[in-house]
């Protein structure tokens, strides 16, 4: 893997990382580890979300699966080089891509990222975004995930559940940044593959009114 290298770090919670990745000059290795950190209270039951969770409140259910995807799909978090990659429809570069090799494990490619940097904690986000679609939480066909590239329409963004996902567990915990995040969107987390209603009445925490224009670092999350 990693382009022949064999070796790789793994992670506490079972992410496995490129060697490179602790070159990178994006971020420090200190960031990186930060950010999966991060990624990995988003998906524990025991963190509240006033120190850095998120399903444990909106959807434990889902937590859980996450939680052992993690370890159990060989998530790899891989670091080519800045803006390397395929692009959108738009012709501009995905911001990270995930990618399924060989039925065996997923590969998380952090690529142009800087066209992410901006959201709270953009580089967890990044990764959380990628572990999602390797979870295989995709709601929407990928062509149409893809449109929030080019098409910033919130109508769009809240119907796709890695996107909306993403918002509420990155932005709906930051008060500078609800109004990116409505109940619909909340809920499109909170209901999947679950009945609890307390989740649910979670979501009604957030405005129900929105404003129809996304944060240009959540576009090209692909």
């Amino acid at each position: 893997m990693f382009g022949g290298k064999q070796q790789a770090y793994v992670h506490s919670k079972g992410w496995v990382i490129d060697p490179r990745c602790f070159q990178d000059s994006r971020f420090s290795k200190t960031e990186l580890m930060q950010a999966l950190d991060l990624v990995s209270r988003k998906f524990s039951p025991a963190v509240g979300v006033e120190s850095g969770g998120c399903l444990g409140k909106y959807n434990p259910a889902w937590r859980r699966k996450l939680g052992e995807l993690v370890w159990d799909q060989h998530m790899h978090l891989a670091c080519p080089p800045s803006g390397y990659g395929p692009t959108a429809p738009s012709g501009a570069r995905f911001c990270a891509l995930h990618e399924a090799v060989g039925g065996d494990y997923h590969l998380l490619s952090l690529l142009d990222i800087e066209r992410c940097r901006g959201c709270p904690s953009w580089l967890a986000g990044i990764i959380f975004h990628e572990a999602l679609h390797a979870a295989g939480a995709d709601n929407l066909p990928t062509e149409e995930h893809n449109r929030v590239a080019v098409d910033t329409a919130q109508m769009i963004f809240m119907r796709d559940r890695v996107y909306s996902t993403t918002a509420l567990c990155f932005l709906g915990t930051s008060p500078d940044w609800r109004q990116h995040v409505n109940p619909m969107m909340c809920r499109l987390a909170a209901e999947y593959g679950s009945d609890n209603p307390a989740a649910r009445d979670a979501c009604a925490e957030f405005p129900s009114n929105f404003s129809n224009l996304l944060p240009p670092c959540m576009l090209s999350m692909q």
